[in-house]
């Protein structure tokens, strides 16, 4: 048989992302008979007639040339996509017999020649089978992604699956278009039904808007159509727009409403449960090549222009239009969905500028590319991460949360000229990329993946092990290692109370958005040579505030992070919190480093260095240890409920105490009485490890709805993917009821219990904390022999405790992508782990 050319025309103009769990997980088939299909090729007979008339009247119809009277803006449409060779193609038109639809696929030579010449990676499946292949039913953690393609003579949308965990990537069902695809707009709003559907508007080089219902396979057109092609031959008039369609935009906050953008130089505004135009722009002076709907206000909408201006117009006042001039045409434009006042468009020579929407004002602007910037796009969830693409192949990321852009890593995606680029909704690493090489016009890349690591990654200081085990050493040895009880060892308490001002101070030095605070409060604690007599203590909670972007409203979600400074009377100092004291300190200097060197935060986190571990009021298991009593009660209970403004989110609190104990002997863990009654899976775990002392546990507390999980799942879910489990394992211990058991009774006095038993105004409001410990006095602690304890400061526990710090330094770093939806796709930044030094050390408790 004839051999099957390669293609000639393989190009990407367009491309969107569907969020996770938008689709159903069995999309729906069109079954048609032979018969039936027959005779829908039949009544669309018409349509191919219309279609051949009207390109008679323009002349079309011999050569595939445009009417000689093709204005400037479809000559910029053929250009920009490559569409003379598209139109030059032998016989592609007027030769109707390669387009023939069958009603069987054996019956069609096309189809016949491309089984026989499949690629191995693809699969040839009939239709009939579809719904038992596993790659039809779409899981919960699939996102699509809608693609549209022009291969040859075929226009197309492809419906592609992307799975992040699974690291998958397949074409699940196409759709053939009657046009080259120029842009695609997702959307859940279905006039016809009452939830919400999975849809997909589809702009060409025809005037009309056609939407397709992407939970089918197989449907021949589309669900709704927006706009009519006029018809001069038979004098019908047309409805909408007059030439191609070059960009849409969904408004997301007036679900029934979409804007598009044409060649025609109007930008329309429709109403799909209607079918009908709301609203006509035709202030402009060349093609409508981009638009946006504001992210949260539905009135506004950003316009950008072949005639080298932006304009933004507001529904409430069509009259009042706002515009800025550029250097020339505009390719793209962007609201910043971090700072929604400000938004980001791109030009056809290369530049790229950032813009307040509220003046004249230009934050900057910058030359990404020497050619036009075809491509621009914000991750959905990394603030200010920024990729720019170009016709000149290239790609570029880009940090822009500062005052001014820095570019942090250039790469070929290879696949030649990159007209769009879309980042996943779930997934804000992982980008999606269209172009127009021959061989392969088409790819999805996790940024992390970069020779220079990922985003936040590249931008904090890159501290060696070697240099973060002595700074433990350090600090251990200057504040942490004798006791610092308030009466029996004042002046240690007072020098760690000092150092750990110091350390603060130092660390957050010049970063803006930090500050330390210093909590006073008097308590009375028992001296520990007449335990009868209380005397007064002035207690001193040390907290420092890292403001994330979205300090001070209602979007903000704190994180915390606390460790308790003083000790018991009776304990030593290193064993009973010390290396919890130092994992909070050295995390404020790896936050504060990360901040310095252009790193930004999303979301506030909060360290707190807790004094005085008397129980408050002298009670066990209601209010916990006095110095968190009081920061949760006076300090972030108001901040999570203000008596007026907004009021921010809590993501959950990590309580450090001792992490350094650390045994790879058997036998060197002991068990409380009832440990095996409370813990059962655990008590398994330590039985079958020989009861050997390695391992860290994470204990949270089970609710009706489980309000406590989140934060411990994540914990475990990021340790199983940066530390070896085999050697240092992460028992996640999950407390059902707190009484009744002897195992709980130290628990029960840890610096967690006011998280779990806060109150709001007389109400039981619980906020999410997670306990980490070693278990303390349960793990056959040996007696320091010296004041400088060499038996406790050994490089075998430094690692450990080194260890859990770049774990939980990871779990920052996550929790500021989405802390309410965190997946599991920061896999691929572990092999980066050396680069991220963001460090923290996490304690645990006493059973």
């Amino acid at each position: 048989m004839d051999e099957v050319k390669e293609s000639s025309i393989n190009f990407i103009p367009c491309l969107a992302w569907v969020k996770r769990g938008a689709c159903k997980s069995v999309p729906d088939k069109v079954k048609l008979s032979a018969d039936e299909l027959a005779e829908i090729i039949k009544c669309t007979q018409g349509d191919i007639d219309e279609l051949e008339e009207a390109q008679e009247e323009n002349g079309a119809i011999e050569d595939r040339t445009l009417d000689d009277g093709m204005d400037n803006d479809d000559a910029d449409i053929e250009a920009k996509y490559n569409m003379d060779d598209y139109d030059n193609e032998e016989e592609m038109i007027s030769d109707f017999g390669t387009l023939t639809v069958y009603a069987r696929n054996q019956d069609d030579p096309i189809l016949k020649a491309a089984k026989e010449n499949i690629k191995d990676s693809e699969v040839w499946s009939d239709a009939s089978s579809d719904e038992n292949d596993e790659d039809f039913v779409l899981k919960a953690t699939d996102n699509l992604i809608l693609v549209g393609h022009v291969e040859e003579d075929a226009a197309m949308l492809e419906v592609y699956v992307y799975n992040a965990e699974e690291e998958a990537l397949y074409v699940h069902h196409e759709i053939l278009l009657p046009g080259a695809p120029i842009c695609i707009e997702w959307l859940d709003y279905d006039p016809s039904a009452s939830s919400p559907g999975n849809l997909a508007a589809i702009g060409t080089i025809s005037p009309v808007i056609d939407i397709w219902d992407l939970d089918i396979v197989g449907c021949l057109e589309p669900a709704l159509s927006l706009g009519k092609k006029a018809k001069k031959k038979k004098k019908i008039p047309g409805y909408g727009h007059k030439d191609a369609i070059l960009s849409l935009s969904w408004n997301k906050n007036a679900r029934n409403i979409l804007a598009s953008g044409s060649a025609d130089k109007s930008a329309i505004v429709w109403d799909l449960e209607k079918g009908e135009v709301l609203q006509s722009v035709s202030v402009f002076e060349d093609d409508v090549q981009s638009l946006q709907f504001h992210p949260f206000e539905m009135q506004r909408l950003l316009t950008g222009s072949s005639d080298k201006f932006v304009r933004e117009f507001d529904s409430r006042q069509p009259d009042l239009v706002k515009s800025w001039k550029v250097d020339s045409d505009v390719e793209r434009v962007q609201y910043d969905h971090f700072n929604p006042n400000w938004y980001l468009v791109s030009t056809d020579s290369g530049m790229v500028y950032y813009f307040d929407t509220r003046t004249d004002k230009q934050l900057w602007q910058l030359r990404a590319h020497t050619q036009p910037c075809t491509a621009l796009s914000l991750s959905t969830q990394v603030p200010g991460l920024l990729l720019t693409g170009s016709i000149d192949n290239s790609v570029k990321i880009w940090d822009i949360a500062a005052n001014a852009p820095k570019m942090i890593f250039e790469k070929s995606v290879k696949i030649g000229s990159v007209y769009t680029i879309g980042c996943c909704p779930d997934v804000p690493w992982a980008f999606a990329f269209g172009g127009d090489r021959k061989d392969c016009s088409f790819k999805v890349w996790d940024c992390r993946e970069s020779d220079k690591g990922g985003f936040y990654l590249e931008t904090v200081s890159a501290r060696s092990q070697d240099i973060r085990i002595r700074s433990y050493e350090e600090t251990l040895s200057k504040y942490f290692i004798p006791q610092r009880h308030p009466i029996s060892s004042t002046d240690n308490w007072l020098n760690a109370r000092k150092g750990i001002v110091e350390s603060f101070t130092s660390s957050i030095k010049d970063v803006k958005g930090a500050k330390m605070l210093q909590m006073q409060f008097q308590t009375e604690v028992a001296d520990p040579e007449q335990p009868i007599i209380q005397r007064s203590v002035i207690g001193e909670n040390i907290i420092a505030i890292f403001e994330g972007r979205y300090w001070k409203t209602a979007e903000d979600k704190i994180l915390v992070f606390g460790a308790n400074y003083d000790t018991p009377a009776i304990a030593q100092g290193l064993t009973d919190n010390g290396s919890g004291a130092t994992g909070l300190l050295e995390l404020a200097k790896e936050l504060s480093e990360m901040l310095k060197n252009g790193g930004s935060l999303l979301y506030t986190v909060i360290l707190v260095a807790f004094d005085v571990q008397k129980m408050k009021h002298g009670t066990v298991a209601s209010d916990g240890e006095t110095g968190s009593y009081h920061f949760v009660n006076d300090f972030l209970g108001p901040m999570l409920h203000p008596s007026s403004g907004p009021a921010p989110q809590f993501r959950g609190a990590i309580i450090l105490d001792s992490i350094m104990n650390y045994h790879t002997q058997p036998n060197t863990q002991l068990l409380a009485s009832g440990f095996d009654k409370v813990f059962p899976e655990a008590n398994e775990f330590i039985k079958k490890n020989s009861n050997t002392g390695n391992y860290l546990c994470a204990v949270s507390k089970q609710t009706p709805a489980s309000r406590f999980a989140g934060i411990a799942e994540d914990l475990n879910r990021i340790w199983s993917k940066a530390v070896n489990v085999d050697k240092y394992p992460l028992l996640d211990l999950e407390v059902v009821r707190v009484f009744g058991e002897q195992a709980l009774v130290e628990f029960l006095k840890q610096d967690h219990m006011p998280f779990w038993n806060f109150y709001h105004n007389g109400v039981p409001s619980p906020l999410p904390a997670v306990l980490l410990s070693d278990t303390g006095i349960w793990r056959n602690i040996p007696k320091c022999s010296t004041p400088s304890c060499p038996e406790l400061i050994t490089i075998e526990r430094l690692q450990f405790l080194d260890q859990t710090v770049t774990a939980t330094s990871l779990l920052i770093a996550d929790l500021q992508l989405d802390p309410s939806s965190v997946t599991d796709s920061v896999s691929s930044v572990f092999s980066n782990i050396s680069v991220l030094v963001i460090s923290l050390a996490l304690g645990l408790m006493f059973f």
